[in-house]
């Protein structure tokens, strides 16, 4: 019964999400019931997913639009995870004219983020997000993810989210890797993902909220530099696998 004659409470709400949803939310209910409140859609997702996992195989000719062929379907899985997945209230591109580009920018969903993740790492990540997007066919590399670095820097952003089709340059614990951790207890926050990250969410049932957390586990253990498991997870070669796949399971019916 809800407590008044329009709404329900969160706490109301989340058992509602459990007893409706109990295989897909049985794991991950609260930061699911985050994800409807701000408008998931399976159905959305899946044809943003379908196109993103497509769009991972596309091999270049000179003549093609790479943004639009490859960066665009990312984009917008990318801000879809993102928004509709309780993290940031609205996301979108930014720019300064032929200075600068962000892939994402929102402000942070102080709710979800406050209950799933607890008050004090909230008051560490500041109140904004911002979002790189890399569908290339190479790892990110170490220049790259500097870049990205430096706009967070630049616009007082705590709180980063890079998500790499091809993984990311990481190798032996190095590079990359190692600055995770020591940005960590900076309070500059890198969630690193990969392909198997979105593809979670489609066949694991991994609500975004719960992927972004797993990402902050290894940055707050250093496991980029210590767990080959991890360091492999993370590698090209197991990130192409995965998306090739996925393709294969999709589109070869």
């Amino acid at each position: 019964m809800l407590k008044n004659n329009n709404y329900a409470t969160i706490d109301e709400f989340v058992e509602f999400v459990r007893q409706n949803w109990n295989e897909k939310f049985s794991s991950y209910g609260q930061e699911w019931s985050y994800a409807i409140s701000s408008g998931w859609d399976d159905v959305e997702f899946e044809r943003l997913y379908n196109e993103y996992v497509q769009s991972t195989q596309i091999e270049l000719k000179p003549e093609d639009d790479a943004t639009e062929l490859k960066g665009r379907p990312l984009e917008k899985i990318a801000h879809y995870f993102l928004e509709k997945g309780g993290v940031v209230k609205s996301i979108k591109e930014i720019s300064d004219h032929q200075k600068w580009q962000v892939d994402g920018q929102g402000p942070l969903n102080t709710t979800a983020l406050v209950n799933c993740w607890g008050e004090e790492i909230f008051k560490k990540l500041g109140i904004q997000l911002y979002m790189e997007a890399k569908n290339h066919s190479d790892p990110v590399t170490n220049e790259e993810f500097s870049v990205h670095f430096r706009r967070m820097e630049e616009h007082d952003c705590y709180l980063g989210v890079l998500i790499s089709t091809s993984g990311y340059k990481i190798g032996r614990g190095l590079g990359i890797a190692e600055s995770i951790h020591r940005h960590y207890w900076r309070n500059r926050f890198h969630l690193l993902l990969v392909f198997q990250s979105i593809s979670a969410v489609k066949t694991e049932g991994k609500a975004p909220l719960a992927v972004l957390a797993e990402a902050l586990c290894h940055a707050l253990n250093n496991r980029y530099v210590n767990d080959a498991d991890v360091q492999k997870f993370y590698s090209q070669e197991a990130c192409h696998k995965a998306a090739r796949s996925e393709f294969e399971r999709i589109f070869s019916q």
